[in-house]
């Protein structure tokens, strides 16, 4: 039998092909046939913007787009719209994401909503871009050749796909809503992409029985895109929260809408509570508490095994594993470090203002005590609406380095006497520690790690690696990073620029959070593009143990760094000695952004900090037990 040979993509034809295997358009909202016809326009923006915003990258010409209206005399590689035109692709965008098909179930519908017909304009320039399909090779734009019409009908669909989804990336009050409840298409695409299993109702052991209680979810992730007929294995798409504002690059031509690469090394999920219950969109602060748990770490608290490379070889290498000997493991003590928490987060209310969100560093927790403290926070903090922490483990048993996300809703009749429900999500770790001569040194760990000339890695498994993107208010998402996930630019840097998240925490093992080291500069990275707000923290037994082997005159007690796009200098956050926890308070507007073929783009939001927006808080006062149980021990 006659092996068959995958031709190569040459033309836009070849690329159609690809992209749309089973056909351009769903043609049942509750059964998955499709169309095979590859000579419609798709009917979902999000398939129609990754395609057009695919084959750009693909080609490579979106380069040579200049978002003027007069080409820049005398260069080659230079293409332009009219304004005419430009303003028809925003105009028919709008259009096009107000003839929504809802079905007979609206807008709980667990079934495709699908979008309504495409402006015919939008057909015109499809059937256009089809009539070079079979001829026109898409890598031969040379400097002697003028631009193809082709070009500019990418950027146009490109445009009018992207208006066509506004406000999904940032759940943004403006969107239309019906009895409460998110009704336009690309709110209903992006719910009815994930999966949300409810967990048993939150335990109270303080109560009766018979008192009601709020429930545990699990936000599970269904597809990587929220495109609907695009090959995945070409291009996923997910919603954005920010633009980049800086650079020629595809991400900067979108406003609503990322172009992601195929599933495969990095999945990237959008994750939106299936609720209305958020919290007001027009709060101007989010006040955090940084709890840097563990205080102290010992070389007891190392597990190391070697592995020589090989024989009659000096270089050998070996894996190390933490042994959490901080954490409460038992019921007593538990509870002892739950009201540990409470009184941090009492003082800091009394002191300062109210709290919206709880912070803890990478491998402080489990996922018993996480899921305690959530629980808790449930039934006690009713401002909280965010508790981010890094874990050894996960809900569903897995061992490693996790990072545990929890977003607090209101109860559906907003009671202020029931717990509320919480969604819960997890990830893994992307990259291990890697633990050489240098770092063992800085910390002064040589005991627990002799000989120091090895190198160890983090023992942790590596799963399918994921980004998720959390609405926590209409209009702001957050994102989370583990330690080398910042530093190490593979795979996730390209995908968190792409989507943008207005928030991003990045959970440390690491020394003090000076900006003359690694994470500052990385962070600064990410607040220029795409302009996010970026803090790292870590523990303050790292701080304490890289301070060990420095002389007293150059210790330095910052556990945390801010880095927002609006300051032009990093902010320490410290914690000394007698605090234990630290304060941080951020102001929150709305900014302008503009993408690449100047659409402006106003209400974006943005989280910065003022003056005396950070403080340290100390309980040891009225609660000196509790400091010695888990600060001084």
């Amino acid at each position: 039998m006659a092996r068959r040979v995958q031709k190569p993509i040459t033309t836009i034809r070849d690329f159609v092909g690809v992209a749309f295997p089973l056909g351009t358009r769903v043609i049942s909202g509750r059964s998955p046939n499709r169309s095979r016809n590859r000579r419609e326009c798709p009917n979902m923006p999000p398939d129609l913007f990754g395609f057009c915003a695919a084959l750009l990258r693909w080609s490579g010409v979106y380069s040579y787009y200049n978002p003027g209206a007069e080409p820049l005399d005398g260069s080659p590689y230079i293409f332009s719209l009219a304004s005419d035109e430009l303003k028809s692709a925003r105009s028919v965008g709008i259009e096009w994401a107000e003839c929504g098909d809802w079905g007979d179930d609206g807008a709980n519908t667990r079934g495709l909503a699908l979008a309504g017909e495409p402006p015919k304009i939008i057909l015109e320039w499809w059937k256009e871009l089809l009539s070079y399909s079979s001829h026109r090779i898409i890598f031969k734009v040379t400097k002697d050749d003028e631009v193809p019409r082709w070009c500019q009908l990418l950027i146009l669909m490109t445009v009018a796909a992207d208006e066509a989804s506004f406000g999904i990336g940032r759940f943004a009050p403006e969107t239309a809503k019906v009895e409460g409840k998110f009704v336009s298409w690309a709110d209903l695409i992006l719910e009815i992409n994930q999966i949300e299993e409810a967990e048993e109702p939150i335990k109270d052991t303080n109560q009766s029985p018979t008192i009601d209680s709020g429930h545990l979810h699990k936000l599970v992730p269904r597809e990587q895109t929220i495109a609907t007929s695009l090959n995945k294995e070409v291009a996923c798409v997910q919603p954005k929260s920010r633009t980049s504002p800086v650079g020629c690059t595809l991400r900067a031509l979108s406003q609503n809408l990322a172009l992601l690469p195929h599933r495969g090394e990095l999945r990237v999920h959008c994750l939106k509570p299936a609720s209305d219950r958020l919290s007001d969109p027009n709060q101007a602060s989010l006040n955090l508490v940084l709890i840097p748990y563990p205080f102290n770490i010992s070389t007891d608290d190392f597990e190391v095994t070697e592995d020589p490379v090989g024989e009659g070889t000096d270089n050998r290498w070996g894996w190390f594993h933490i042994n959490q000997r901080w954490l409460p493991h038992t019921k007593s003590v538990l509870s002892k470090f739950i009201e540990f928490v409470d009184a941090i987060l009492a003082k800091a209310a009394a002191e300062h203002d109210i709290i919206h969100g709880l912070v803890f560093p990478e491998y402080s927790l489990d996922w018993s005590t996480y899921q305690s403290l959530t629980d808790h926070i449930a039934k006690n903090h009713h401002s909280i609406e965010l508790f981010v922490a890094g874990a050894s483990n996960n809900c569903e048993g897995d061992e490693g380095n996790f990072v545990l996300n929890a977003t607090f809703m209101d109860n559906a009749d907003r009671s202020s006497e029931k717990p509320r429900d919480v969604i819960i999500t997890s990830r893994a770790k992307h990259h291990r520690w890697c633990l050489e001569k240098h770092q063992i040194a800085s910390y002064g760990w040589e005991e627990a790690f002799d000989p120091i000339d090895m190198v160890r890695w983090e023992k942790i498994s590596l799963p399918p690696r994921q980004i998720h993107t959390h609405l926590f208010r209409e209009g702001s998402t957050y994102s989370t990073l583990i330690c080398e996930d910042l530093a190490r630019s593979e795979p996730c840097h390209e995908a968190l620029r792409a989507v943008g998240p207005n928030l991003l925490f990045v959970l440390l093992m690491d020394g003090p959070q000076i900006t003359s080291r690694w994470s500052c500069r990385y962070a600064t990275g990410m607040a220029e593009d795409p302009g996010s707000s970026v803090l790292t923290f870590t523990s303050r037994a790292l701080v304490e143990a890289a301070n060990s082997t420095r002389d007293t005159s150059t210790h330095n007690w910052a556990i945390g760094l801010w880095k927002d796009p609006l300051n032009p200098s990093p902010v320490p956050i410290e914690c000394a000695p007698g605090s234990q926890a630290a304060f941080l308070k951020l102001t929150g507007g709305r900014v302008s952004e503009a993408s690449l073929d100047n659409r402006i783009q106003p209400g974006c939001w943005i989280w910065a900090i003022k003056e005396k927006s950070v403080a340290q808080i100390d309980i040891s006062g009225t609660h000196s037990e509790l400091v010695n149980e888990f600060v001084d021990n």
